[in-house]
Order: C-alpha cells, then structure tokens, then sequence
C-alpha cells in the first residue's frame, strides 16, 4: 500500500514539514548521491525492508507442511500396527508406511533446486495417496471390531436408502426399525423433550441418495460408514486439487487429524458434503466475472452440499453478501444485486434436483423432514455455549434463548461482516460454525466440519486491494458485539422451569411398616 506524501511510512500519520520534502531532495542531490553505497544505506546481506515478503521463511514454511504430512503417514503405521493381533498381514503395510513416511520427511534438508517442481507434486501426491490407504485399513478394522452404527443419523439415512431404493417414500415412514436393524445404541438415539426417540427422516435427499450406489451393488453391510470414508478421502483429493501447490500438503494433514477420522467411523454423516463444499468454497468470490462452466461449478456445487445436510445452509447468506459487494466494486449495484440472485438461484435449482421426487410426491412430507432440525423439540447437547447448562448450574432454563443467541450471533457477524468486507472474506464458510456453538444443540462435529472447506476458501480467495470499510464500521462491531453479548446473558441466566424441593423424608403411610 503507497502512503501519501506527507505522512509517515510506518504509521501513516502526518509528518509536519514532510511536503517540502521532495524539494529537500532536489535541492541537494549531489549530497545523498554521496551517500550511496555507505553503511547508511546499504543493508547488510540477508536483510530485508519491512512489507518485503521473505522468500526463504516461505520456502520453509512450505517444507515444515511436506515434513508434518510425511510424518502422518508415520503416525498412520502406528495406528495399523495396534491391529497386527488381528491379521499378520498388516505387517506389510505398517512396515511400507513406515518407511514411505521417512524418506519424504528428509526432504526439507535437500538443497534447494534439487528436486524438480513436478516431481515435489508427484511426492505430495504419493504421501496424500499413503494416508488414504492407511485410512481406508483403518476403517475395515474399526467396522470389524465394532460393527454397530453409532448415530441414528446414519442408520436413519441408510434405512431411507433401501425404503427409496424400493420406491418408497422415506419422508412418509417411521425411522424406528433402523435402530434395532443397525444395533444402534440408545445413546446415538436423538431424544425430544417429552423423552420420546426422535424418529423421523430429517435431512435433504442426497444423505440418502449417495448410498444408493453401493446398496444397489447389492453391498449393504456397513455401506453407509464405507459411503462416508469414501467421501472424506474424495473431500481430501478436492482439498489437494484447490489448494495453490505450496499449500498442497494441508490435504494430508487435514484428512489424518483424529477429530476427522473418529466422525467419519463413528456415524457422522457431514462428510456426504465435504468434497461439495470444499468445491464451492475455492475461488467463490470469482463467481462475478467468471463465465462458461468455471462460473456454474461454485453455485451447482454449493446448492448440492445443501441438498445433504442443514449446515451450509448457513453458509449461503455470506457467500451471496460477498458476490454482491465483489460485483457492486467492479460495476454497480444493480449488477451486484443481479449476480447475487444468479447464484442464489443457480443454487437453488442444484439443491431441488435430487430432493424433487419427494417434494412432488409429498410437499408437507418432504418440507416437514427436512426441517426437523429446527422445528423439532430435542433435548439440549454438544459441546458449545450449552455445555455451561449441562454440566453445571448455570441458565438452561429457556432453550428459546439458546436458539435466539445463535441468531443474534448470525445477524451480528453478517453486519459486522458487510461493514468491514473484504477484511472477513476468508473467513466467510467458517461464520457459521461460530452461530453454531452458541445453538441448543452444537454438537463438535457442527463445530468443526466448515474447517476444510474454510481451508479451501482463505487460501483461493483474491486478496483485494486494501479499501476503506464503510465508515461506520466501527458502530456496527460495537453494536454487534453488545447484542450478542446480551443475548448469551439471557440464554445463560435464564432460570429454570422447574423448582424440585424435599418436603419430607418420612414413608407414606400406605408403605408396610415392619417390626422385629
């Protein structure tokens, strides 16, 4: 960024006098010709000006990545090799991984230029290939050990694969015979407030549609685990694909992190979406003055990651404010407004497709299901804001006002980001996991699963030119910041419903009474 004459570089603040510089300047140009070459001015090999990007911290961030991505293929060794006592024949991949993890490790001391670009991308890809597979081996043996699914989510989705691969409405039946089916146990069971298992289909079509493939292959024993590692790994591929090639060995990384393999196993179905939502998260803000296919791949992809699962959902409202303000930059906002609303409804024409069968052949049965999450009466969980309630004697009293935080908490980032754009660009697919932890119901896996896709987006995204925000930016984040702050005082001091008090301890008199 230029600073204007007159002010100071470092800070930007008026310098008295600094506008008769320039005539300083050319007034004596033999002196600070003189100056040349002294030790005054010239820096010392290695050193660099401030706002001077450094090279060689970049190189080496960039081999601290490859190093810690070949290390995970180690670590994955490690985790097969507890499972020997189950198969013999898994010293061979231990043994393999092992050692394909080592050498990629060492390449950080090889000297510069020594390995060509191409064959890095070739050694990137290899180490991303290594963690899939230890991943996939992984996998068969959690499902031999463990064969039981863990979520109703799950055995609801694949239950409501077979009902439609027989041609029958799931929307329109109970979800009550996936529990004993699958062996899931009462504590994957969504409970409502009257106590009763939630037993009701509550997600879009293609959570169900995806295992179709399989069960009509004629594989149906653990299909939907087999769907949902599958998905990660391919949301692992998309991630290495997007990503610019210093950035490349994040892929491996991201997919090897436990938080991620232990959903993707134990009964999470937010993986169906992953490989979708990092797709229309790379490069979304070029959606404005991008034409051809390139264009429709960001909004296509969006509205199918909405057609598995309610959580990018939330993500639509950031992403059209974004392309609105992009497009009102460069043109008007008449053209902005336009742009946002194409891909609105290029979206929303993705997100019908695979749910219309259902919609026409029961509109109240599908849009009673999909909206479950929201309209339903379950007892609060997770491990957001409303773990302080559950845990300890804290508020808990108005679940409303947990949901109404969570609200006021969207409301205040969307101004706060429309106020300072493009200052929170980067972070727009990561906004909702925050409106997420202040829910009801904000269990880990809403609180994590944007972050792949978030990698995906800050790293794509164009960074604009420095602008000034909207003048009254500072207001916003002020007003923002109160009102979220009241509503989690509410949610956190609401008393409780019910008031338990012992009157007596003496039997009622009806009990038998017995004497020696």
């Amino acid at each position: 960024m230029s600073i204007p004459a007159g002010r100071h570089r470092s800070t930007g603040h008026r310098v008295a006098g600094a506008g008769r510089l320039p005539g300083l300047v050319a007034a004596v140009p033999g002196r600070l010709a003189g100056l040349r070459g002294t030790a005054a001015t010239t820096a010392p090999a290695g050193w660099r000006s401030r706002g001077e990007p450094d090279a060689d911290a970049t190189a080496w961030t960039v081999r601290t990545l490859r190093t810690l991505a070949a290390i995970f293929v180690v670590i994955w060794s490690f985790r097969l090799s507890g499972y020997l006592t189950f198969g013999t024949w898994l010293a061979v991949p231990v043994v393999l991984m092992g050692l394909t993890g080592l050498l990629p490790s060492c390449r950080p001391g090889l000297p510069a230029g020594t390995l060509a670009g191409r064959r890095e991308r070739q050694i990137d890809l290899f180490v991303l290939a290594a963690v899939i597979a230890g991943l996939a081996i992984w996998t068969y043996f959690q499902i031999y050990i463990a064969p039981d699914y863990g979520t109703d989510e799950i055995a609801f989705d694949q239950y409501a694969a077979q009902l439609a691969l027989h041609g029958i409405n799931p929307y329109l039946h109970s979800m009550a015979p996936a529990f004993p089916l699958f062996h899931v146990s009462p504590n994957g069971y969504t409970f409502l407030l009257n106590g009763q298992p939630l037993t009701k289909l509550s997600y879009p079509a293609l959570a169900f549609e995806e295992y179709l493939p399989l069960l009509a292959m004629g594989i149906s024993t653990q299909a939907a685990v087999w769907t949902e590692v599958a998905a990660w790994a391919l949301g692992a591929v998309v991630l290495y694909a997007v990503l610019p090639r210093k950035l490349v060995p994040l892929a491996a990384i991201v997919v090897s992190l436990d938080v991620f393999t232990g959903y993707a196993v134990g009964g999470v179905t937010d993986f169906l979406f992953m490989p979708l939502l990092i797709g229309a998260a790379a490069g979304w803000d070029r959606f404005a003055w991008t034409r051809g296919p390139a264009a429709w791949r960001g909004p296509v992809l969006m509205g199918l990651a909405m057609a598995v699962k309610q959580t990018p959902w939330l993500v639509v409202p950031f992403v059209v404010a974004g392309l609105v303000l992009e497009s009102a930059r460069l043109r008007d906002w008449a053209q902005g407004l336009r742009d946002g609303l194409r891909y609105l409804a290029i979206a929303a024409v993705a997100f019908l497709i695979p749910n219309l069968p259902y919609l026409l052949n029961s509109p109240r049965g599908w849009l009673s299901g999909i909206l479950t999450p929201l309209t339903a009466q379950t007892v609060p969980a997770g491990q957001g804001l409303v773990s302080l309630s559950l845990s300890l004697p804290v508020g808990g009293g108005s679940l409303r006002d947990y949901n109404s935080a969570a609200i006021v908490v969207l409301v205040g980032l969307l101004a706060c980001y429309l106020a300072t754009y493009p200052a929170l660009k980067p972070a727009a697919f990561l906004f909702p996991s925050i409106v997420l932890f202040f829910a009801a119901r904000s269990f880990g896996s809403y609180l994590v699963m944007l972050i792949p896709a978030a990698v995906a987006a800050a790293a794509t995204t164009q960074r604009a030119q420095l602008s000034a925000p909207w003048r009254y930016w500072k207001w916003v984040v002020s007003g923002a910041a109160a009102s979220c702050v009241l509503a989690v005082l509410a949610a956190l001091t609401s008393p409780s419903p019910l008031v338990i008090s012992i009157r007596s301890t003496a039997p009622p008199a009806s009990w038998p009474r017995w004497t020696s």
